[in-house]
């Protein structure tokens, strides 16, 4: 260990170095630029700009133990190069030739266009994904606006959730030919007017509380041996949960009881 590392602000540099080092070899390409110094309160301060909020995060898991940070100075990286979702749509993927990350349709647009690499485009779709895409983007747009806040439109959701049933388990899927849990509940919710993140792990960090939602357009979260970590389904009317359910492989609605049966953890 070189006389640098011995300082919290060395120790916290190391450990991003690593987060950074992994980043590159899941993702392909990175961007996880931080400066940390010592701020003299016992917290290290960073400073600078990630790809992703969830590379913040494995920094602050890196860190854990290591010292106290302080995160108020890191942006999340932007270009202000944004791009139309062609009718067709696209796909992206977590890595430029790996699985895949989720699909847009031509509503869920624009994308915010962040870096080329290897002949694909990362970009940020408008649910805060992160993801690579070889497809063609559409025309150059302006930046967009956020939405009014709006009610839900309960009598859509309850009108959309139907046509899903049966829909095979696609993992990153978000269309009636193949869909995942989160994808689902996410395309549910946005026929009920309202907009949701794309993953699960985001979709609960939006305003999570223990235990099981009762109300239609309730996010029910499990964690079961049967499903995969943090799985989510949403209710709908006549107290059931309709989930993407990928032991059954296909979308199915069932009574909330036996959707949180085996469940270790439910919010």
């Amino acid at each position: 260990m070189t006389p640098a590392e011995i300082t919290p602000a060395g120790r916290v540099a190391a450990a991003i170095a690593e987060v950074r080092r992994a980043a590159l070899a899941e993702f392909g390409w990175t961007h996880v630029e931080l400066v940390a110094t010592d701020g003299g309160d016992g917290r290290v301060r960073l400073r600078g700009a990630v790809a992703a909020r969830g590379l913040l995060e494995r920094v602050r898991r890196a860190c854990d133990g290591v010292a106290e940070l302080d995160t108020a100075e890191v942006g999340v990286l932007t270009t202000g190069r944004f791009a139309a979702v062609p009718p067709a749509g696209m796909t992206l993927q977590r890595h430029a030739s790996g699985p895949l990350a989720t699909e847009l349709d031509g509503g869920d647009g624009p994308v915010e266009v962040l870096a080329e690499h290897d002949g694909a485009v990362l970009v940020r779709a408008a649910d805060g994904t992160v993801g690579w895409t070889r497809d063609p983007l559409g025309a150059a747009v302006d930046p967009p606006r956020l939405p009014a806040r709006t009610e839900a439109d309960l009598a859509a959701l309850e009108r959309a959730w139907p046509a899903w049933i049966d829909a095979p388990y696609r993992l990153g899927g978000t269309r009636p030919h193949g869909v995942d849990c989160s994808g689902l509940v996410q395309r549910l919710l946005g026929a009920a007017g309202l907009r949701m993140p794309r993953h699960s792990s985001d979709q609960l960090a939006v305003g999570p509380h223990p235990g099981v939602g009762r109300d239609a357009g309730d996010v029910v979260a499990i964690w079961s041996a049967d499903e995969a970590p943090c799985h989510v389904g949403l209710v709908v009317a006549g107290d059931r949960v309709v989930q993407a359910s990928r032991s059954r492989s296909r979308v199915v609605v069932e009574p909330i009881a036996e959707f949180v049966a085996t469940a270790r953890r439910v919010a």
